[in-house]
């Protein structure tokens, strides 16, 4: 082990590639010797340090190496690093602004979170995703640019981020995720790009100040409080062809007085939502061949029409309020998890014409008593109505089973590919 030195009132970090190696340590300034090719996870987490300096010889920096160093004010990345670290510089409320060199392409998750000094970040072109948490609850940031190589921005990345008054997102981001402007409440506008195709869950919510926001006809999928609290908000176009998962997307918008969807003025975010939840009863699932299609959503009955070749994996997975559903005998084989954790499902009638059904497909129905299988079933795959805690019986070729060991027997003696059903 090496000793440990110092150059003034600089101490020499001939330790820092070891894991915590300073860690809650009194240290104010520190000089990492040239050589040194690596920071050890925490190697100066909850430590006094108020700057480092850090040379190029380093190529890898370790998660939270400076993580909570809250009187950290300063701290220049070197060149050749690829990943900011999560929670690098998580907790360091005194650092107030960061440039990350050029060759990182990864801003790890929590990796500035709650630096809430920090005003302004500079990340380089070579950026290409912005991870969970990234920047959540940097209250001083005023403005950030996204370099146009960004194609993903994780879930709450700039969530709390409240002096943060504009964002432009890349056109290579395709998805908005769960809270990712949640809470900015300075924020006044936000740039969306052509080419975005859905808004999960709370992206916006809670930002107050939001007054103009355009979504444009490639948007896809609108979650659930999307843009909740809004309270600026004034007017909206939705587009026509997206699927509007939920009936709170613009609860508690106060200011809105125009909701533009298929043709349709709504006066109020109020009579917005009932429009949306009369769309869910009866809804035509004309996209269930695709994976993921329809899950999560808020659904109450649905009815996939004919044409539609086979029902998508967890194409409807997750739709808790899911009831009842129509399926075509043009569906020849049920997906992996399609209807997995659909809990208020209690019966469902399989078309002749459907040859499988795939693992999973009805896992976690807790609400499911009964299901009729056609004739023309040949393959039932690995824990198909696992967690299925209701069901009292399968219909099978004109008899009811209510003994899982009966109707195993009789699927196989019919030449049903059965594997097991009920873990």
């Amino acid at each position: 082990m090496k000793n440990n030195k110092f150059a003034g009132n600089v101490f020499i970090a001939d330790r820092a590639e070891e894991y915590g190696a300073y860690r809650r340590s009194a240290l104010k300034k520190a000089i990492i010797p040239d050589g040194i090719v690596k920071i050890g996870f925490y190697a100066f987490a909850g430590s006094g340090l108020e700057s480092v300096i850090i040379p190029d010889s380093v190529r890898s920096v370790g998660t939270g190496a400076f993580e909570d160093c809250s009187a950290l004010k300063s701290a220049i990345l070197p060149d050749g690093l690829n990943t900011v670290a999560s929670g690098l510089f998580a907790g360091c409320g005194a650092l107030a602004g960061a440039v990350v060199p050029e060759g990182v392409s990864v801003i790890g998750g929590w990796a500035f979170s709650g630096c809430t000094a920090l005003k302004s970040v500079v990340l380089p072109g070579s950026t290409k995703i912005i991870g969970q948490s990234a920047f959540e609850n940097c209250a001083a940031l005023r403005e950030i640019e996204l370099p146009d190589s960004v194609a993903e921005i994780c879930a709450s990345a700039f969530r709390g981020c409240s002096s943060l008054k504009r964002a432009a997102v890349p056109s290579g981001v395709a998805v908005l995720e769960e809270s990712v402007f949640a809470d900015c409440t300075g924020l006044e506008s936000a740039a969306l790009p052509e080419g975005l195709t859905g808004i999960k869950a709370e992206a916006f919510c809670g930002c107050v100040s939001l007054k103009h926001i355009v979504l444009h006809a490639s948007v896809r999928t609108l979650e659930d409080r999307a843009f909740a609290g809004c309270c600026s908000l004034e007017s909206i176009t939705v587009p026509d062809g997206a699927e509007l998962f939920g009936s709170d997307i613009f609860a508690d918008c106060a200011a809105l007085k125009e909701i533009i969807w298929r043709g349709v003025s709504y006066a109020s975010a109020a009579e917005f939502g009932e429009a949306v939840s009369a769309c869910r009863v009866n809804f035509i699932a004309d996209d269930a061949a695709e994976d993921e299609a329809y899950v999560g959503s808020g659904l109450i009955s649905a009815a996939v029409p004919e044409g539609v070749g086979r029902i998508g994996r967890y194409a409807f997975a997750g739709c808790r309020s899911l009831e009842s559903v129509i399926l075509p005998g043009s569906a020849a084989s049920i997906g992996e998890g399609a209807f997995e954790d659909c809990e208020s499902l209690t019966g469902i009638t399989l078309p002749e014409g459907v040859k499988r059904i795939g693992g999973d497909a009805f896992r976690g129905c807790a609400g499911l008593n009964r299901i009729t299988l056609p004739d023309s079933i040949e393959e039932i795959e690995l824990n198909a109505f696992a967690g299925c805690v209701s069901l009292e019986s399968i219909t099978f070729r004109g008899r009811r089973y209510t003994d899982k060991a009966a109707f195993n027997k009789a699927a196989a003696e019919c030449g049903v590919s059965v594997r097991e059903l009920w873990i």
